[in-house]
């Protein structure tokens, strides 16, 4: 084996691990929430986030799935605070061509499932 080739396992094995890390996730569960757990999401929001709708949720989570993930593998909701969703979706926003009432539907869903993880 030459040099070159030894050169070429080695990145690829570097590689390996960020490619992986950067797959789909297939065990998020991000479909239409039922009616109960719609609900409980809004209420666990609403002190947080009082101009949160249940129907802007709704649309928040679909434009999460529909827009982010048009890009990108999506991350867990619960996987970041609130804050720093709130930072994510307002750095992303613009390159998503999301308008700022958009990107508020998008955070209130996301900070729902952040509290969620928290435990409130």
């Amino acid at each position: 084996m030459n040099d070159r080739s030894r050169r070429r396992i080695a990145g690829a094995g570097l590689l390996a691990p960020l490619l992986l890390g950067c797959a789909a996730r297939t065990d998020l569960h991000l479909g239409e929430p039922t009616p109960e757990q719609a609900s409980l999401e809004w209420e666990r929001v609403r002190p947080l986030r009082p101009w949160a709708s249940l129907e802007g949720m709704r649309e928040g989570r679909s434009r999460y799935v529909e827009r982010c993930g048009s890009c990108h593998s999506l991350p867990d909701p619960s996987s970041r605070t609130v804050e720093r969703w709130t930072l994510e979706v307002e750095r992303m926003a613009p390159k998503a061509h999301l308008d700022s009432l958009q990107g508020s539907k998008i955070t209130d869903w996301l900070a729902s499932r952040a509290l969620a993880a928290d435990g409130h």
